[in-house]
Parts: structure tokens; C-alpha cells; sequence
């Protein structure tokens, strides 16, 4: 089935398809197939896969929404049975809905061998997946680049750039530090 990627158009899917296969390559993960977080992710996901050739399976997620608890689960398990498999999702926050398809495609018998994402919001994300036993992070931007570069091209002043830059390493740090503590 065909999913639509909103108001982002087809050929914005293929371009940061490309840009993502490129990171891949540059990062030296090697992989069996593709699981993209859904809904947002599966354009991207459907795409790389395409890039990556026939030699790239694509694993599909559920997202499944029950009484405020929010999963993701393996659509066909044996499909991911002792895969390579890199999870993509677009937009890569603290990192836990990402957590949950991982934990999901372990379930099902897949090796996770790393994350792809779009955009890094440096909140702790990449930490939270590291501590969980993910080998492998690539992002093409984060918001960090995305700040400096609207700085750069006096889309935003600096000093606001700097206030943003200093509440995202705050907020970081405090998810990071919330990670550490033990749990009771």
C-alpha cells in the first residue's frame, strides 16, 4: 500500500532518501532491511529501501494506541527473524517510541544495528538508544546545525539562537541525568 507523506511531496521523500543512503554509506552500517517508525517514517523507510536495492528487505511496524499506552509492534515477526535491520524515524526526540519498535523487532528475533533519523533534536535521544544497547546512530541534521544554519543566513538573531541552544543542552542534560538515576 501506498502511504502518503503529507505535505511533504514524493520527490522531497526521494531527495532525503538519497541524502540518508549517503550518511549510511559514510557510517559504515551494514544491514539486511529497513523498518521505518510508523506513520511518518515510512515514506523515508520505503524509499531507502528502493535506493538500497533488492538486497534490502522492508520490515513494516504498527503503531498501536490502547488506553493512553502507545505501542509498536512487528507486522509479520517471521519477516524480521534474524535480520540486520536499521529502524528509521524521521525526527528523533527522547527517543522512546523508537525504543519500543526496537524492543518489538528484538522480540520478533531481529538484530538492530543501528537508527537512521532526519533531524536529531538533541533531547537525549541518542543517549537513550546507546544505554539500551543500540550499536549504531546516524542523523543527517540536528537541531543544533539547523539553529546555526538559520544563524548563519540571519534567519534568526543570534542572541535568540544562543538562548534556544542553551535550553535544548538544558533539557538534554536533564533527561540524560533522569536516565542514570536507578529506578525504584
Amino acid at each position: 500500500h501506498q502511504i502518503s507523506p503529507g505535505p511533504i511531496t514524493p520527490t522531497t521523500v526521494c531527495r532525503f532518501a538519497e541524502v540518508l543512503h549517503y550518511r549510511l554509506q559514510q557510517s559504515g552500517l551494514k544491514f539486511d532491511a529497513i523498518a521505518g517508525i510508523p506513520l511518518a517514517a515510512e515514506p523515508f523507510a520505503e524509499a531507502l529501501k528502493d535506493i538500497c536495492g533488492r538486497s534490502v528487505s522492508l520490515i513494516r511496524l504498527e503503531k498501536i494506541s490502547s488506553r493512553g499506552d502507545r505501542r509498536v509492534e512487528v507486522c509479520d515477526p517471521e519477516s524480521a527473524a534474524n535480520r540486520q535491520v536499521l529502524v528509521l524515524n524521521e525526527v528523533i526526540d527522547q527517543g522512546q517510541l523508537t525504543l519500543k519498535a526496537i524492543r518489538s523487532l528484538w522480540k520478533a528475533g531481529a538484530k538492530v544495528v543501528g537508527v537512521v533519523t532526519i533531524v536529531d533534536r538533541c533531547s537525549g535521544g541518542r543517549e537513550s538508544l546507546a544505554l539500551a544497547g543500540v550499536p549504531g546512530f546516524v542523523s543527517v541534521y540536528s537541531i543544533i546545525d539547523l539553529l546555526e544554519e538559520m544563524q548563519d543566513t540571519s534567519r534568526l538573531p543570534k542572541k535568540k539562537v544562543s538562548e534556544l541552544l542553551l535550553e535544548i543542552e538544558k533539557r538534554r542534560k536533564r533527561f540524560i541525568r533522569k536516565l542514570a538515576a536507578p529506578s525504584r
